[in-house]
């Protein structure tokens, strides 16, 4: 079916290099390091972008203000930010791959127009959060801290995904269920939905 039926609509094409200095997606076993290892590189760093996959995006339902439900056909999420490129799968909760990109070897081209009809073109194609219905300033806010609450779920087998690492992090209720990014005034939450994908919530802080 063509995406034609969408009308245009604003999207940027996001093209990450395939070259050595980009790491491959890395699954995560450890909320708890992964909470570390992106608090060390991302507090105290401002927030260029959110970006969720454009497919993914046009495909559900937004039925909510702060409130993107991704659930229904994944679209991938990246966070962009001053010194670098988070590149987030979000598979469900307790199975998120992820990596981290220089942000000079990311080429971005924002357009208005009908979105992709082919597929490979269209998986490189993110809306901008701050185009959805946000009532929050999302650009050039600082990171004050980032949180990975910890799952004991998984739910199903993707080519990749080492099962006894699942196991034994979900014993110790350590897989990812969600990554928080907060600002002085709210939290940015992309949470892994409990049957597939996600949902990208904000919350502003009391």
């Amino acid at each position: 079916m063509s995406m034609r039926r969408f009308g245009k609509i604003e999207y940027t094409q996001i093209t990450i290099p395939d070259c050595i200095d980009v790491a491959p997606m890395k699954w995560c076993y450890s909320a708890k390091e992964l909470q570390e290892e992106l608090r060390q590189k991302f507090i105290g760093h401002k927030i260029v972008a959110v970006y969720v996959g454009l497919d993914g995006y046009l495909n559900s339902f937004h039925l909510e203000t702060n409130y993107i439900d991704m659930s229904y056909l994944f679209g991938g999420c990246i966070v962009l930010f001053d010194n670098a490129l988070l590149d987030l799968g979000l598979h469900v909760a307790g199975e998120f791959n992820y990596r981290i990109i220089p942000p000079y070897l990311v080429k971005r081209r924002t357009r208005k127009d009908y979105a992709p009809d082919d597929y490979n073109a269209l998986l490189d194609c993110y809306v901008n959060i701050e185009n959805h219905d946000i009532t929050v300033e999302i650009e050039n806010q600082t990171v004050t801290d980032m949180t990975v609450p910890g799952t004991d779920i998984w739910a199903f087998d993707i080519d990749g995904f080492d099962e006894e690492k699942a196991d034994a992090a979900a014993e110790a209720n350590d897989l990812p269920a969600e990554i928080d990014i907060h600002t002085k005034n709210y939290i940015i939450r992309i949470i892994g939905d409990d049957i597939e994908y996600y949902v990208l919530k904000i919350d502003k802080k009391s």
